[in-house]
């Protein structure tokens, strides 16, 4: 039944993680952030000296004494980002090899294409341009400071430990805020246009059971778009929504949803949990409704796409000023594969006449699948773009 609820945590969605062991997990890679001063040169050393085609070796050796297996196609479970960038190496001629550790799922692959052979995590990076932004720009306090000194779009507010500095921040902002964790992924425990000081005390509270620090910020207008700029230029451009349907008319909110479901185009069915019901009544509808034909139907309050968020693809309608602006924030970060998280109004102005937008975050493994899978709009060829800038010699030999 579709609108049978799932045992998940509301605030993490589909994609629940353990909150203790997230807290921690935090914890410990604050802990060794001081330790960037000396990752940074070995970075540099190692990019100098090419030692990233030593470790091909290393795996190699390890399979052979059965410590690493060896993987030659995608895992039934294995992420989009790495089913795309490895689906477009095999059209390429390029021999991507994934290795599992004592038989534990690792993201750690190699690629070999002619006299090309090196290892990579998750995605591959050109090894001739800057890599430092990886370490750091997940942490969305630093990114703000560093958006800020660099006069580049972002939204008013800060970090705070304690209740007593987040009611000081709260009170200070213009009104509503949002609430969110400074570590973390896929909208898990953010709380969006909070007005009211009880809720965003629950908000800050609930931020905190898996982050000790918490980021509370003023918010900024208009649907979140996703934009994937690889070495130093905008791959594409796509508008994130909720997860909803566009009704017809004829069919009851139910029926749209499990219509919306079987759209071939999605890859990840819309989830419904218990606080739908209480989303669907805030638009003045019921699961039995008939809402008029064109009228957009939430079942969700975030865009994540693993809670069946849609997908559209806005490249083509993307202001020149707005593409710009991306590819100058991934220049900021330093870094040659980012996916920027950017709130506007309208895509397609520029930037510069909307005052109320924003960069929300920046993701270093960015899931550049949203461009080949959208709900809505032209599929883009992101995957290629990347292996174009890693191996520029590679061309496809098979569509």
């Amino acid at each position: 039944m579709a609108t049978q609820t799932q045992k998940i945590c509301l605030q993490c969605g589909p994609d629940t993680v353990n909150h203790p062991l997230e807290y921690m997990a935090v914890l410990m890679d604050q802990s060794v952030t001081p330790m960037e001063r000396l990752v940074l040169p070995s970075m540099k050393v190692a990019r100098m000296f090419k030692l990233y085609k030593i470790t091909p070796y290393f795996l190699e050796a390890l399979a052979k004494v059965k410590i690493a297996t060896v993987l030659s196609h995608p895992e039934k479970d294995e992420p989009h980002r790495s089913e795309v960038m490895w689906e477009e190496a095999l059209k390429r001629g390029i021999n991507v090899k994934k290795y599992r550790i004592f038989n534990l799922p690792t993201q750690t692959f190699t690629a070999k294409y002619k006299n090309h052979y090196f290892a990579f995590d998750a995605l591959p990076r050109p090894h001739h341009l800057p890599r430092e932004g990886m370490l750091w720009m997940d942490d969305k306090y630093r990114l703000k400071l560093l958006l800020q000194k660099s006069g580049l779009p972002t939204a008013r507010g800060g970090m705070a430990f304690s209740l007593r500095t987040a009611k000081k921040m709260f009170d200070s902002l213009s009104k509503p805020v949002i609430c969110k964790p400074r570590l973390g992924s896929r909208s898990r425990h953010t709380t969006l246009n909070i007005t009211d000081k009880q809720k965003f005390i629950e908000a800050f509270k609930s931020a905190k059971q898996i982050c000790p620090w918490v980021m509370i910020e003023e918010s900024l207008t208009g649907p979140v778009h996703r934009a994937t700029v690889i070495a130093g230029k905008c791959a594409g451009v796509v508008r994130r929504e909720v997860a909803g349907a566009v009704a017809d008319g004829v069919h009851t909110v139910r029926e749209l949803l499990e219509i919306e479901n079987k759209n071939p185009k999605r890859i990840i069915p819309i989830h419904v949990t218990e606080i739908t019901p209480e989303i669907l009544a805030e638009q003045g509808l019921t699961w039995e409704s008939v809402p008029e034909q064109g009228r957009f139907v939430n079942y969700s309050r975030k865009t994540s796409r693993g809670q069946g968020g849609r997908v559209i693809t806005v490249t083509p309608q993307t202001h020149p000023d707005n593409i710009k602006l991306f590819e100058d924030i991934a220049d900021a970060v330093k870094d040659s594969l980012v996916g920027i998280d950017f709130m506007i109004d309208n895509i397609s102005k520029s930037w510069k006449e909307q005052p109320t937008c924003g960069t929300l975050e920046i993701n270093a493994l960015p899931f550049i699948d949203l461009h080949h899978f959208p709900t809505e709009g032209e599929i883009e060829n992101v995957a290629g773009a990347l292996w174009d800038a890693v191996i520029p010699e590679s061309v496809r030999i098979q569509d």
